[in-house]
């Protein structure tokens, strides 16, 4: 036995039924109006079965967007705390470099040292410098290294 449905088609009411509200628009084959249709029961029930999996869809894409939107909060807070260890890192260069250069005016004002020895200091010093830049650039790479 073949059901057929008559589904009322209302302005506004295609394309914002519910699978409930769908169900509740279907009369049975009573009347004869101009604004129904006739429909097969079958694919009525392949309609539910697509609305079905239209909202299971809906609702694993909404928990997919829920964990990129945590993963991203994630990867900002890191992001945060690496650019707060880099400023300190920073700052504290700037410090070394600071005393460095203090140190190495008070050197130059206090040594009243012939030119040869006065080569030697500047050349220690320059040496002391790239040490001292050197170690500050390998701490900023080992900083960095776990951001990539």
């Amino acid at each position: 036995m073949l059901l057929l449905y008559r589904v009322k088609l209302k302005a506004g009411q295609l394309g914002q039924s519910s699978r409930t509200s769908m169900m509740q628009q279907l009369i049975y084959n009573q009347e004869s109006h101009s604004d129904e249709v006739l429909v097969k029961a079958s694919f009525l029930a392949q309609l539910q079965r697509r609305v079905l999996k239209a909202e299971a869809a809906l609702r694993e894409k909404e928990e997919e967007n829920d964990i990129l939107h945590q993963r991203l909060q994630q990867y900002e807070r890191r992001w945060s705390e690496y650019e707060l260890k880099m400023k300190s890192m920073e700052e504290v260069w700037q410090k070394q470099m600071r005393s460095l250069q203090s140190s190495l005016s008070i050197a130059k004002k206090s040594l009243a040292i012939d030119d040869s020895e006065r080569i030697l200091m500047h050349w220690s010093m320059q040496m002391m410098k790239e040490l001292i830049i050197a170690g500050i650039q390998e701490v900023f790479l080992r900083v960095k290294r776990p951001m990539e």
